[in-house]
């Protein structure tokens, strides 16, 4: 995303270099899409796709952390190189370490350090991408994700049936920060899920399995002996996450129902909010 069009000649003639001489193998002529203001940037990323993004520190009002957090918002999936001035060269470094895959200084904008980063983000991007899609934990609220949680409930599942023990699934959310999203900040956002989980950790016991499931959901499963050991854990819980006024709680239990449908009745309880008896078992 560049504002100055002698800025954007410039880089039309790196990338013009770098596809006669190719100076990467395999190397293909590429499209680019230049967008002169982050709203406009915004609005193209909301739009289409890219294989990685140049963002430009001298946009119109500047980049700060904030707005380059909202670019990453937007696509989390795809690697941003910061191109910057000497002068902002800390800021660059500092959004670096916030999640950009790298920075070129501008007045050192060649076709070869530009093909090198390039190349070098992309590749380091798709193996970051890799590595979170096999990876069992969640990165912000270092609970088990989604494929942690298919994962290991499992196991909880048999372990269940081994020893005839009643199965607790309960999933929580937080719609307040669903109907705020646009009112809050990435961060101030990140803060309350931190502290969501952090709660949901404190009222559960090591052995159980907590997770988040989905974007502001969590989901737990735990192993009792008795119905009665669950209404007490249900209540132990409840008491636990009293502090936290905009968690919502949907509830399943069962000796014999499969995981997978007490999943689906704990999301149908979270959804009604309200007490209601079935043959699976009684959730809330």
């Amino acid at each position: 995303m560049e504002d100055e069009p002698d800025e954007i000649q410039l880089l039309e003639e790196a990338f013009l270099e770098i596809e006669e001489k190719r100076f990467s193998r395999g190397w293909q002529a590429c499209e680019r899409v230049y967008a002169v203001s982050l709203e406009e940037g915004l609005t193209v990323l909301a739009r289409d796709r890219f294989d990685v993004i140049l963002l430009d520190l001298s946009l119109p009002g500047g980049v700060s952390l904030h707005s380059f957090l909202r670019v990453h918002a937007q696509a989390p999936e795809t690697p941003i190189i910061v191109l910057t001035s000497s002068e902002d060269e800390p800021l660059a470094l500092s959004l670096v370490r916030q999640g950009a895959q790298d920075y070129l200084i501008k007045s050192d904008l060649d076709c070869a350090p530009l093909a090198r980063v390039l190349r070098c983000s992309i590749e380091r991007n798709r193996l970051s991408v890799v590595q979170q899609s096999i990876s069992l934990m969640d990165d912000l609220t270092t609970l088990y994700n989604h494929r942690g949680l298919t994962h290991l409930g499992e196991r909880h599942w048999n372990l269940a049936q081994q020893h005839k023990l009643h199965v607790l699934v309960m999933q929580a959310s937080l719609p307040g920060l669903d109907k705020i999203r646009e009112a809050l900040s990435m961060q101030e956002r990140d803060i309350a899920l931190i502290e969501a989980a952090d709660l949901l950790r404190g009222a559960f016991s090591e052995t159980d399995l907590i997770a988040r499931t989905g974007t502001e959901q969590f989901t737990a499963i735990a192993l009792l002996e008795t119905s009665a050991a669950v209404q007490e854990k249900i209540h132990h819980i409840s008491r636990q996450l009293s502090g936290l006024a905009t968690l919502q709680l949907g509830w399943a239990y069962s000796e014999e129902t499969r995981l997978e449908d007490l999943l689906t009745l704990a999301g149908r309880s979270l959804c009604e909010n309200r007490l209601v008896e079935n043959r699976a078992g009684c959730y809330l």
